[in-house]
C-alpha cells in the first residue's frame, strides 16, 4: 500500500482518505515515471531558538514534518505600535511564502504575543499548518534569589 501526501491536518501529510479512488490510481502510475518530483516537507522555525540548539527530543519530534529551515524570530520593542505589527507580519508572511515555494510547509511559531497572533491568523488563512512547541517548566531559585528557568519540550500542537 502506498502513502499520498496530503494537506489535510487530520492526517498529518500522510493521506489513507482517497487510497481506492481512479485519481489515486491514475497518480500511482505518474509516480514511477521520470518526470514525477517528490514534493518536499519542511518546517520553517520562526522562533529565537534555532534548530541546532534542540534538544533529541524536540528534534525527533520534528521528523515528521521535514526539513527544519530556521528563521529567525524579529526584535519587537515593547513599543511597536500595531501597524508597525502588521507591517512586520507581512514581510515575514512574504519571507515564509518564498522559503516555501513548491514545498509543504508547517511553520514553528513562538514569540512576541501580538506578532504570532498575527501571523499565525494570516498563515492558517493561507492554508498553512502552524505550531507551537510545548515544554515543561522547572523554575529554580538560586540562595541569591536568581530565578533559572529549565525547559524540556513535550510535544508540538496545532495552533
Amino acid at each position: 500500500m502506498k502513502n499520498y501526501i496530503c494537506l489535510n491536518p487530520c492526517c498529518n501529510g500522510i493521506c489513507f482518505h482517497f487510497r481506492d479512488s481512479p485519481l489515486i490510481k491514475e497518480f500511482e502510475g505518474f509516480q514511477d515515471t521520470e518526470d514525477y518530483k517528490p514534493i518536499e516537507r519542511i518546517l520553517i522555525n520562526l522562533t529565537n531558538h534555532p534548530y541546532e540548539d534542540w534538544s533529541t527530543e524536540q528534534k525527533q519530534a520534528a521528523v515528521s514534518f521535514g526539513n527544519v529551515i530556521d528563521l529567525p524570530f524579529p526584535m519587537i520593542s515593547p513599543e511597536a505600535s500595531s501597524d508597525e505589527i502588521k507591517s512586520l507580519t507581512n514581510e515575514y508572511v512574504h519571507k515564509i511564502e518564498e522559503i516555501s515555494e513548491n514545498k509543504i510547509a508547517t511553520v514553528h511559531v513562538m514569540g512576541e504575543m501580538n506578532f504570532v497572533f498575527s501571523i499565525v491568523t494570516i498563515l492558517k488563512a493561507n492554508g498553512y499548518r502552524c505550531i507551537a512547541s510545548t515544554t515543561d517548566r522547572d523554575v529554580q531559585i538560586n540562595e541569591d534569589g536568581i530565578k533559572t528557568a529549565i525547559f524540556k519540550f513535550h510535544q508540538f500542537r496545532d495552533y
